[in-house]
């Protein structure tokens, strides 16, 4: 069995090489956007972020294996699932895994959910092992008038 210990949303993060520490860098809680102009419903924010998560055996001497897999859930829209990654505890007592996002599908301020679920094995049941809240803020600026030529 595998065991969640903690998730995090930040802009990026780094293994040292010599250490194997990892550092986060801009831990997420909110974003405030500008844009020009109401989006389109399948507009997406550009933005680069990563979950981080750790995760350990329950039993340190019994190798495991599962898959995570991450879920954004927005206000007043079906939620949106990602790929799904490995769990392998095999060789190591401990994971760190980094789901990594170019930009996320968000069009409408308020408060939404980067969710980290698992599953131990393809007939069992999807875990909730986090939910992290990000608050959006997109203040939308109406399109200034170009005077045409004279």
């Amino acid at each position: 069995m595998i065991d969640h210990v903690w998730s995090v949303l930040c802009s990026f993060s780094s293994v040292d090489r010599d250490s194997n520490n990892i550092s986060l860098f801009n831990v997420i809680e909110q974003l405030t956007v500008e844009a020009i102009g109401p989006p389109p419903d399948d507009a997406g924010l550009p933005v680069r972020m990563e979950v981080v998560s750790l995760w350990v055996r329950r039993n340190p001497e019994l190798p495991a294996r599962g898959v995570a897999r991450v879920v954004l859930e927005s206000p007043g829209r079906q939620p949106r699932t990602f790929p799904e990654f490995d769990l392998d505890l095999t060789a190591h007592e401990r994971l760190r895994t980094q789901a990594r996002f170019d930009g996320l599908p968000i069009s409408a301020s308020g408060r939404h959910y980067m969710v980290v679920e698992y599953q131990a094995s393809t007939d069992s049941p999807w875990q909730q092992a986090a939910r992290i809240p990000l608050q959006v803020a997109i203040q939308f600026e109406t399109p200034k008038q170009v005077p045409p030529d004279s």
